[in-house]
């Protein structure tokens, strides 16, 4: 079974006090055979305070996924690669020019990668993939991460802040392109599932015309109300600590 553990989160836990909020996001990726750290919240301390409160290691990660640039995103990262040597961070292809030089000065083996087009990750784990960098509302841009759900039950998708608005990047992420010998193979991929912040939106005809079957939002989320009432889309808020399994 595929898990993602909610590391850092403005909400809190109902019954663990110890573990500290803050505003911005992070969760632990873990799959058969690859441990993905997304996004490393605003606070090193507190992500890596809350990770020792949980019992999460994160020595052993294979890469950091960095869905966009806004500090409370990635604020937490240089304190991540002083207790860790991931192979690879993913960054979109708008991020700082400056910052990923610092990035290798701690951890000098790492493999920074610009994701500009949707990406197979297949370094990782088959199946795994980036949308792709999406700047389509706004003057940042963002990617999301796709993982097979491990019942073959459709695709997850795990997202920032969703700047670029939910239908871009399901849109990229259901086109799935394999290259093989001089020909490319085009196939379906079905999201079924949500994770993270969803900031303003609210185009609850587009989510019913998707498969999107569960919401697991919180953070930067505004419309929690309203995307409780969509017939047929479970519903879960996220908080810190929250394990989901998939």
């Amino acid at each position: 079974m595929n898990k993602i553990t909610i590391l850092y989160e403005n909400h809190p836990h109902p019954s663990r006090p110890e573990l500290k909020t803050g505003h911005g996001f992070a969760a632990l990726v873990e799959l058969a055979n690859t441990k993905i750290l997304f996004d490393t919240g605003w606070d090193g301390g507190i992500l890596l305070r809350n990770c020792q409160k949980l019992g999460v290691s994160l020595r052993d990660i294979d890469a950091i996924f960095i869905s966009h640039g806004h500090w409370d995103h990635m604020g937490g990262l240089i304190w991540v690669l002083q207790e860790s040597s991931p192979k690879h961070i993913y960054i979109p292809s708008d991020f700082s020019k400056t910052q990923p030089e610092e990035y290798v000065r701690y951890a000098p083996d790492v493999n920074v990668i610009r994701v500009g087009d949707r990406r197979n990750l297949h370094e990782l784990s088959p199946g795994i993939s980036s949308t792709g960098t999406w700047k389509t509302t706004g003057p940042i841009g963002e990617h999301a991460l796709v993982i097979p759900q491990s019942d073959s039950q459709g695709n997850l998708l795990l997202v920032g802040c969703l700047h670029p608005g939910l239908k871009a990047l399901v849109t990229s992420a259901e086109r799935e392109v394999e290259r093989e010998v001089e020909r490319e193979v085009e196939r379906e991929v079905e999201i079924h599932s949500l994770v993270g912040g969803l900031h303003g939106f609210d185009d609850i005809d587009y989510l019913k015309s998707t498969r999107i079957r569960k919401i697991y939002a919180g953070h930067c989320t505004k419309h929690v109300s309203l995307l409780q009432t969509v017939p047929n889309v479970k519903f879960v808020p996220l908080h810190v600590g929250l394990e989901i399994d998939f």
